[in-house]
C-alpha cells in the first residue's frame, strides 16, 4: 500500500494531478493503520482456520514438564 500512496507514487515517481499536487492510488500518505490492521486480521484468521494437529498433545507434555519439572535437568 505504501508503494501506491502519494508518498511514493506522487513524490518519488512524480505522478501529479492537473493542479500539480502529488497523488497516489491509495489516498493517504501513510497507510500503515490499514495495512497493519489487515495483517493482524489475516494472521488471526489463518491461525484459526489452520490449527496445528498435535498442538494439544505438545501442550499437555509441556504442562507436565512445567508442573513436575520432568526433563528440566
Amino acid at each position: 500500500m505504501i508503494l501506491l500512496s502519494p508518498t511514493i507514487w506522487g513524490e518519488i515517481l512524480k505522478h501529479v494531478d492537473a493542479a500539480g499536487k502529488p497523488y497516489g492510488i491509495v489516498p493517504i500518505k501513510n497507510p500503515a493503520i490499514f495495512s497493519m490492521t489487515a495483517a493482524f486480521a489475516v494472521g488471526i484468521v489463518v491461525s484459526l482456520l489452520t490449527p496445528e494437529k498435535d498442538a494439544q498433545e505438545k501442550f499437555e507434555v509441556e504442562k507436565l514438564r512445567t508442573y513436575l519439572g520432568v526433563g528440566a535437568e
